[in-house]
């Protein structure tokens, strides 16, 4: 079938793409400038509501990092092979 995705493919795609987003924000929060990109997005957005940043801890950054990278995969591969499965399906085929 022309139209699939590859599980493997996608999984790894969307937690590589989870695990750089949250590296971002553990940069952001390492250097302090965190609460100021907050800020910005919140204005941008309409929303008034005052943010808490913990303080920076490598540990947590890292379990973090993993986590964003596991869940973005488990959600990739369970997206393809959703994919996979709707397009087998008749009622969707020409």
């Amino acid at each position: 079938m022309a139209n699939t995705i590859n599980p493997k493919q996608a999984a790894l795609s969307l937690g590589l793409l989870s695990a750089i987003l949250h590296t971002a924000s553990v940069v952001l929060v390492a250097t302090g400038t965190y609460l100021a990109a907050i800020q910005w997005f919140k204005g941008i957005h309409f929303v008034n509501a005052a943010p808490t940043v913990l303080p920076f801890n490598g540990g947590v950054a890292v379990m973090g990092i993993i986590g964003a990278f596991i869940a973005g995969a488990v959600i990739g591969w369970l997206f393809a092979v959703l994919w996979n499965w709707v397009g087998k399906q008749k009622y969707v085929q020409k």
